[in-house]
């Protein structure tokens, strides 16, 4: 993937800005599959950003890096908006920075967090996406119809569990979830097997088995 990214700074001739922001989330070797290991050859022309939001569940405090060459950091400062970072988000970054059992429990936990929320998906007749890796820290889930996903969406924020409804993006049929510990996954669980829609694509799924079983 590295050689691939080193070939697109090649071809594009420009700057490239890589998005990082859930690379962390790998392993304890994330660092050897970042665009970081490559930085010093592209001086200038490569910039890797990461929003702290994704792995340390911050929204509230707005915190992003940049690594880029030293000169282009020093011309960055100079466009930054004063005290656009507070007190309160400056030293929650330093703790996060040496907190490094989060981390490992992060990616001890993830894995298997993650298969148990796509076994669930598929409980309810839908499709969680194959190809997405066990790192990954969200389910891509195909429901097959737009009045599933509907549903879906609208049972989980009345769950208080909400989803991220992808119609917005150009695919009315999918829902994208964050994987949540267990115990919040059957919150979840429970109330979209309530709703009406879902559980009518659970029973034609069930009657579909138990036809191809006859046969």
């Amino acid at each position: 993937a590295l050689e691939a990214l080193a070939a697109a700074i090649h071809a594009a001739g420009k700057m490239l800005v890589v998005d990082e922001s859930f690379m962390p989330f790998l392993g304890p070797d994330w660092r050897a599959a970042s665009a970081l290991a490559i930085l010093d050859k592209f001086p200038g022309s490569l910039v890797v950003i990461n929003s702290w939001t994704k792995l340390w569940s911050c929204p509230g405090l707005r915190i992003g890096s940049m690594v880029a060459d030293p000169a282009l950091i020093k011309e960055m400062k100079k466009q930054q908006t004063p005290w656009s970072v507070n007190t309160a988000a400056q030293d929650f970054t330093v703790a996060a920075c040496a907190d490094v059992a989060y981390l490992e429990k992060t990616w001890s936990t993830l894995p298997d967090w993650k298969t148990r929320q796509e076994d669930l998906m598929r409980a309810l007749a839908f499709t969680p996406n194959p190809r997405s890796p066990a790192w990954v820290p969200w389910v891509f889930v195909e429901c097959h119809s737009p009045e599933a996903a509907a549903a879906a969406n609208a049972a989980a924020l009345a769950a208080g569990c909400p989803v991220r409804y992808c119609k917005s993006f150009g695919l009315p049929s999918c829902i994208r979830l964050g994987v949540r510990d267990p115990k919040f996954q059957d919150v979840l669980q429970d109330a979209l097997l309530k709703d009406p829609v879902i559980a009518k694509g659970v029973a034609a799924r069930g009657a579909a088995a138990n036809g191809d079983a006859k046969h």
